[in-house]
């Protein structure tokens, strides 16, 4: 994986074609689509074949640092494809298309993204996992923000494009809204999250009187 994305890479890089994208089914693939695109592998398909590789060869060294850098990679793997699948969403191709080349296809993008998640699960003990996966409150709660950090921005840019482009809302109003939508949905998640830690706080600390005066009783 990592020599065929590197090989594909480079080649698009310094404008040379090895053909190791169309080694298989070649007739299927020799030949031109709309605006005269390739179809060939996209750049930014071989960019995330090429830290996919890397990315696995460094989780079987099963060392501290060797698995941050794989998790690093991945990350950058899972943002990849998630600009691809944004591009798609938001109908915006240059999110999605990368210079002449048929765009990343859809579930090559949502495939990224499951290897990336992976790679990232694969120590959750580990790295920069281990922020989300242990048990104490800082990870609880970036649990609970964390699909509100990622779903909520693309819903509101979804809805966005959509009110702008059927002309219900005007361009800039669009915009002033969003970020205030931003502004009201996260403000509203931190309330929440002091709320509830500061609940959390106040039992413990209630506990840990019971269990002083306990002891000064015994």
């Amino acid at each position: 994986v990592l020599a065929i994305g590197s090989i594909k890479l480079l080649g698009i890089i310094f404008g040379f074609d090895a053909q190791v994208d169309h080694i298989l089914f070649s007739s299927e693939l020799d030949f031109e689509v709309a605006g005269h695109q390739l179809n060939r592998m996209a750049p930014n398909t071989a960019f995330c074949f090429t830290l996919a590789g890397a990315a696995l060869i460094l989780l079987c060294l099963k060392k501290s640092k060797k698995i941050m850098a794989a998790q690093i990679l991945a990350v950058i793997i899972a943002l990849a494809g998630l600009l691809s699948i944004l591009g798609y969403t938001y109908h915006v191709k240059e999110l999605a298309n990368i210079l002449h080349y048929i765009p990343m296809a859809i579930h090559t993008a949502f495939g990224f993204i499951c290897l990336s998640l992976a790679i990232l699960f694969a120590f959750p003990d580990k790295g920069l996992i281990k922020v989300f996966t242990s048990p104490h409150e800082g990870s609880s709660s970036a649990r609970k923000f964390l699909p509100v950090a990622i779903f909520v921005p693309i819903m509101l840019g979804f809805l966005r494009i959509y009110t702008t482009e059927k002309g219900y809302i005007p361009a800039e109003l669009g915009t002033a809204l969003l970020i205030v939508s931003f502004i009201i949905i996260f403000v509203i998640y931190i309330y929440n999250n002091a709320v509830s830690l500061n609940k959390k706080d106040i039992k413990k600390k209630n506990a840990e009187e019971i269990l002083l005066t306990n002891q000064q009783l015994l």
